[in-house]
């Protein structure tokens, strides 16, 4: 319709993880079309993808694609996530979740009992193929990087610098009706000053995956090369399962690190505590995650108008409480919900702003 664009509600959605482009996504298919969303990417690609890659499988011949960070979930936990792939035509391969995950006895997690026998899946062909749907008709700027995010009389200025010439520091903005924060709490802090302190009580943490093919990193098991044995070799040619191994070093500070074993024969170690020989590497990726403490959850009970399951903690700092929605500024993510920090608190976190801003949700599940 001619001079509609005139008339949309301006949006900025700074990210493009998996909750930024859910959200941008549910904008964009406002069947009213009274949305003119803008994503913005620090990087060259959309982040939700942006660390994976395709190896090949010297067994099948094929080629595989290893997603960074992984992407596979269950059915019972994940029933948001898994009815959107569902409407958006993904596919999924299931895998036993019996096989999921193999320890070694001294590592032992009743992973059953906290999945209650659920299904497990992954994406066929990888999470880029989610990625693709969702960033479909998109409009996308990347290499910008947000620097600020300031609320006006009319509407919020957005800040950016573009991440392709470092000897430049010019800075562009402009106004925008509402504005989605699809980031860490820290990345909300450095730019949104009303909630600086909030975030600066959620500690988060610098994940690093390194890919690799340095065998000796997963070693042997009371006489057993596991990583080759029999029961090892037939679960990875028998089916779709995903093997893990998780070893869990007890010294004066105690750490765990994942060693995930691709079809190709690769392996993803996550948190690396074990030396990897750096010949041996194919790549490295550093994500942040968030982590919960009593004070956090606290703060983002309040900060996104919920009743807490857990216990009132008293807060350090008495001021006017900012509402997720307040001068027009919304946050999502997976840190973003009363729940463990997975997919699903993308989905859910996206799903309560689209239905706040009246556009209707296309897959049938619960918020």
């Amino acid at each position: 319709m001619e001079g509609d664009t005139n008339v949309k509600c301006r949006v900025a959605v700074v990210g493009s993880g998996m909750a930024g482009l859910v959200t941008a996504y549910l904008l964009n298919q406002d069947p009213e079309h009274r949305y003119n969303v803008e994503v913005f990417e620090i990087g060259e690609q959309l982040s939700l993808d942006s660390s994976s890659l395709s190896v090949p499988n010297p067994e099948t011949g094929n080629t595989d694609r290893i997603d960074l960070p992984m992407r596979a979930f269950s059915g019972g936990f994940y029933n948001n996530l898994k009815a959107m792939y569902d409407f958006l035509g993904v596919n999924v391969a299931t895998c036993p979740h019996e096989a999921l995950l193999e320890f070694p006895a001294h590592d032992l997690i009743d992973y059953k009992k906290k999945t209650n026998g659920d299904q497990h899946y992954t994406v066929y062909g990888g999470v880029n193929q989610v990625q693709r749907k969702l960033s479909q008709g998109l409009q996308i700027r990347k290499s910008a990087r947000v620097v600020s995010v300031e609320p006006q009389a009319q509407g919020t200025r957005v800040c950016w610098e573009s991440t392709l010439d470092n000897l430049r520091s010019d800075t562009s903005e402009a106004i925008f009706d509402r504005v989605i924060l699809a980031v860490p709490p820290n990345v909300v802090q450095a730019i949104f000053k009303p909630l600086r302190y909030e975030m600066s009580q959620i500690p988060t943490i610098s994940v690093q995956s390194v890919v690799h093919s340095d065998e000796t990193t997963i070693g042997r098991l009371s006489g057993t090369d596991i990583l080759h044995s029999l029961s090892t070799k037939t679960l990875r040619k028998g089916s779709d399962a995903q093997i893990i191994y998780l070893r869990t070093f007890a010294e004066d500070e105690p750490q765990t690190e994942s060693i995930h074993v691709q079809p190709s024969g690769l392996l993803v170690t996550t948190c690396p505590v074990s030396v990897i020989d750096p010949t041996k590497t194919t790549q490295c990726s550093t994500f942040t995650r968030v982590l919960r403490t009593p004070q956090s959850r606290q703060i983002i009970t309040d900060v996104f108008n919920r009743t807490s399951s857990g216990p009132q903690v008293h807060q350090e700092k008495s001021k006017p409480q900012w509402r997720n929605g307040d001068e027009g500024v919304w946050l999502v993510g997976g840190w973003c919900w009363d729940g463990m920090v997975l997919l699903e608190g993308c989905i859910i976190s996206s799903m309560i702003v689209a239905d706040a801003f009246g556009v209707e949700i296309p897959w049938k599940c619960y918020l």
